[in-house]
């Protein structure tokens, strides 16, 4: 499994490593309206873009992971106050007969 996890690794690797070379020209960013340029490899501003585009949708998917897992704990709670309901409803019945 290492080896699997290992060649899948260095095939994106050097994926990376061909689109960084072939993407090597500059670009020229302009921050308007703030009177700020900035010059970087074309590589560069895709990647940046990239793991920005991936932190954002990661720190969503943990928020939508932390609301389940509080839906899940009111819910657990709450089927135990049924379930405690519900003993108490059979211990009533058969003290009735």
């Amino acid at each position: 499994m290492t080896w699997l996890r290992l060649s899948i690794m260095l095939f994106f690797a050097a994926i990376i490593a061909f689109f960084a070379v072939n993407n090597s020209g500059a670009t020229t960013i302009n921050l308007w309206p703030m009177p700020l340029e900035i010059n970087t490899p074309v590589f560069l501003l895709i990647m940046v873009s990239i793991f920005g585009g991936y932190l954002i949708g990661s720190i969503r998917g943990f928020t939508k992971k932390i609301k389940s897992w509080r839906l899940i704990k009111q819910q657990a709670s709450t089927i135990k106050a049924l379930q405690n309901e519900l003993s108490g409803l059979k211990v009533q019945r058969l003290a009735r007969h």
